[in-house]
């Protein structure tokens, strides 16, 4: 897969109908596009074959092995969201007071996993931006305004505001939405141990139950006007669609298996 620029005047093919834009895909291709050389630790691999594969696993839809840290991640945020419809006491007892005033407290009534949606056209061609918000208020409380949305994020290493801020989530969703406010709170923490492995009497072995544990929560205000979040997400796309256009294996896979 080269990584050459694409020349100024290569024309994408238009197509009657529209074509699929995540901001997954559109961070796949800005990591893949900025990813360092230097080898990955412990491997043989460097950053820019694994994010030339990860590209190209999220264009064909390849079937992938999660890795078990990040796995953890998104259990801590399934059981988090899960969790939100609990009276307050009772996530205070399970989560303690970190979570719940850093999530319950700020999460709690919001409306889970609404899609968000939008049709529209560039240079010609149509585009449907296409996501799922984490917590959403669409009518508003006293604590949040109509639309406010917010994004949970799992890390083990805070590397400051720009790693959320220069992101295409919140760019996309707040095009697509009509929205302004958006937030995310980023959850740093490790895996740590909460039973150790055992042997049973039997014989029988149990491996040590790991878990993920929160140490902070960073909350990270990524609040843009629709003009602004418009401009950066057509800017997004044109290169993302310039850059397809001169590897056609990847340009049909986006076509025909990304967009279905």
């Amino acid at each position: 897969m080269s990584k050459a620029k694409a020349p100024a005047a290569t024309t994408p093919t238009i197509v009657d109908k529209s074509l699929l834009i995540t901001s997954s895909i559109l961070d796949a291709y800005d990591w893949y596009k900025s990813a360092p050389p230097s080898t990955k630790k412990g491997t043989s691999i460097t950053w820019q074959e694994s994010a030339a594969t990860d590209f190209r696993n999220a264009l064909f839809k390849t079937p992938c092995e999660i890795d078990p840290a990040a796995k953890r991640g998104i259990d801590f945020e399934a059981r988090i969201c899960r969790d939100l419809y609990m009276q307050r006491s009772t996530f205070l007892a399970r989560h303690g007071d970190l979570l719940t005033t850093e999530f319950y407290d700020k999460c709690a009534g919001g409306l889970q996993q609404e899609v968000v949606k939008y049709v529209y056209k560039i240079d010609g061609q149509l585009y449907c931006l296409y996501g799922k918000k984490d917590i959403s208020f669409p009518v508003g409380n006293a604590k949040h305004p109509k639309g406010k949305t917010i994004d949970i994020k799992t890390t083990k290493e805070w590397k400051g505001h720009s790693k959320y801020t220069g992101r295409s989530q919140h760019p996309l969703y707040i095009a697509a939405g009509g929205i302004e406010e958006f937030e995310y709170l980023v959850a740093v923490g490790e895996d740590r141990e909460i039973a150790p492995a055992c042997v049973s009497e039997t014989g029988v072995r149990t491996a040590a139950k790991v878990e993920w544990t929160v140490d902070s929560v960073i909350p990270v205000v990524a609040t843009l006007s629709r003009d602004d979040a418009f401009a950066i997400i057509e800017s997004k796309i044109r290169a993302f669609v310039a850059f397809l256009a001169t590897e056609p294996e990847l340009e049909k896979a986006y076509r025909t298996i990304f967009t279905k």
